[in-house]
């Protein structure tokens, strides 16, 4: 059996300016390296492993993350696009203001799954498909 352990990037600098992410790429701060730091090494403690795989999206704040875990494991990270979040499009990297101004609303009745909240943003369709892509 495999077991397959999700980490999300911990904070990163678009957080602290209040700004939306998706594909807006930030790094981490310096709280967000820290916290990234102790989630391996009590990762590691609880699980024993060593020279596992590390998968990361290519966005900074992820690879970031990912790199203060392979330093507690001793492990190389392997970079894949497909790992990245949804885009937001045009509101990635923009003001909540921005976003209650721009937001498409979902359908109330109807496909969600095709839906785009803000133009040239990823549907959950699409976003899906490329996490599959990975998947596979």
């Amino acid at each position: 059996m495999r077991n397959i352990y999700l980490i999300t990037h911990t904070e990163a600098l678009h957080h602290m300016q209040g700004l939306g992410g998706g594909w807006y790429d930030t790094p981490l701060t310096e709280k967000g390296k820290a916290q990234a730091a102790k989630i391996a090494k009590a990762f590691q403690n609880e699980t024993k492993l060593t020279g596992i795989l590390l998968y990361s999206s290519d966005l900074k704040r992820a690879k970031e993350t990912a790199d203060e875990f392979s330093k507690v494991f001793d492990s190389t990270v392997i970079i894949d696009n497909n790992l990245r979040e949804m885009n937001f499009g045009e509101y990635g990297g923009k003001t909540k203001e921005w976003y209650d101004k721009h937001i498409v609303p979902p359908p109330k009745d109807g496909n969600r799954l095709d839906h785009r909240n803000f133009n040239g943003a990823e549907t959950r369709r699409e976003c899906g498909i490329r996490a599959n892509v990975f998947i596979e």
